[in-house]
């Protein structure tokens, strides 16, 4: 495994980059291990926030290699949540009629996981391509019917795929804009990819949804860029294409869709684009104060967190956590919960069974909350709290109590 430290914007060029919001150094999430040994072995990596003081985005510079992340043994698949599933049938429907798209035209995704927003494109009568490193999941995308290239999307497979299918009316990338280092070589290949009337519509995580509603989770080394509207205007400029519309989303805690046209493409730039624009002048989301005001948002919950603790251990109370999410690996090391959280509930078949990484935590299969019976249940899949607490009455009948950390801690039932 190779971490190397960038030295420069991700997007411009720039070298001046500045810290911003430093965090403690965090176990690299999805490396579950089948002894604790070995999931103690997974190496802590800096979670530092910077900031470009010439474009504004903002990205962490300590890098986890790409192949190393998303390696076989890479566990995420969007097709296994069902608020995804539903997310991606209503990204495509509307994609299709806003952009006119008909049957035969064909669609291309970079970071296309396991297939499943382009298995809706392709129910429309679309063409599709998918290319997407995690060989294993690549290879369920292929099982399903979605034609998928197994590797990282640069402009030679861009090339690769011109010569078998054509240009693309349509490039989606759903988060990949956060995940990759190297988006300048994604930004030439989609460029060279696309129709002369194509549109690149992405989605990645909106850095004011980070910042407004303290979305610590949302921070950890897969997620490379955090980013907003300004800043990638002029990077996408860079590669001749112009964003013309933006829409906000509450998924995944916040979450922004861009879309961008070809030089040559009819698609006129509506209101959505200028407002969300001044919205960002105004509110100065792109300066310095920005993140640090962040940065003390997230010294208050660590405090409120300690708080917390130090009343469970002085009461003797058991401590599990619930959902073994990317997000929670971040939130065990941020708020040093990792030697208070005897284990996690979680019913994934890649993890139930396993030990987290870097801290060794046990993850069983939700069914023995029954049994284990912790006092509180701490909520690391935070995103699905209500929905995590809605499904276990009996555990919160029988006098247990859930913890949620984001924004703020909170306990239910009070």
């Amino acid at each position: 495994m190779n971490i190397r430290k960038r030295t420069v914007c991700r997007l411009c060029d720039s070298p001046a980059v500045e810290l911003v919001c430093p965090l403690k150094p965090t176990p690299i999430a999805e490396k579950y291990r089948r002894t604790r040994e070995d999931a103690q072995q997974i190496p802590s990596v800096s979670l530092d926030m910077y900031r470009c003081t010439s474009c504004g985005h903002v990205q962490l510079l300590d890098l986890v290699d790409s192949s190393f992340l998303f390696d076989a043994d890479y566990t995420y698949r969007s097709g296994q949540t069902k608020g995804i599933i539903e997310h991606f049938q209503k990204y495509a429907g509307d994609a299709w009629d806003r952009l006119g798209l008909k049957a035969g035209d064909l669609v291309a995704e970079v970071g296309s996981n396991d297939g499943t927003l382009l298995s809706e494109f392709k129910a429309r009568g679309a063409r599709v391509i998918g290319v997407d490193p995690a060989s294993t999941i690549a290879q369920e995308a292929i099982a399903r019917g979605v034609e998928t290239i197994t590797g990282f999307f640069t402009p030679e497979v861009a090339e690769q795929i011109k010569a078998k299918h054509g240009k693309a009316k349509l490039v989606v990338a759903n988060n990949v804009f956060a995940h990759a280092d190297d988006l300048q070589s994604i930004a030439y290949g989609i460029s060279q990819l696309l129709a002369e009337d194509g549109v690149f519509m992405f989605e990645v995580s909106y850095v004011k949804d980070v910042l407004d509603h303290c979305l610590l989770g949302t921070i950890f080394h897969e997620h490379f860029s955090y980013h907003a509207v300004k800043p990638m205007q002029t990077f996408l400029r860079r590669y001749g294409m112009e964003l013309f519309h933006v829409e906000r989303n509450t998924i995944q805690g916040g979450s922004i869709i861009m879309s961008a046209r070809a030089a040559t493409s009819p698609h006129a730039t509506d209101a959505s684009l200028t407002e969300i624009l001044a919205m960002e002048e105004s509110t100065g989301l792109n300066s310095r104060s920005a993140l640090e005001g962040f940065a003390e948002k997230l010294r208050k919950l660590e405090e409120q967190t300690i708080e917390f603790v130090r009343r469970v251990k002085k009461e003797g109370k058991t401590v599990a956590g619930f959902g073994a999410a990317r997000s929670g690996t971040t939130l065990i090391a941020q708020l040093e919960i990792g030697d208070v959280i005897d284990c996690i509930f979680d019913d994934h078949p890649d993890k139930a069974g396993k030990y987290s990484a870097g801290f060794g935590i046990p993850v069983y299969k939700t069914s023995e909350i029954a049994t284990r019976k912790p006092d509180y249940i701490i909520i690391l899949a935070w995103v699905f709290a209500k929905k995590i607490i809605a499904s276990n009455p009996a555990y919160t009948e029988g006098g247990g109590h859930w913890v949620t950390c984001v924004p703020e801690l909170q306990i239910t039932p009070a």
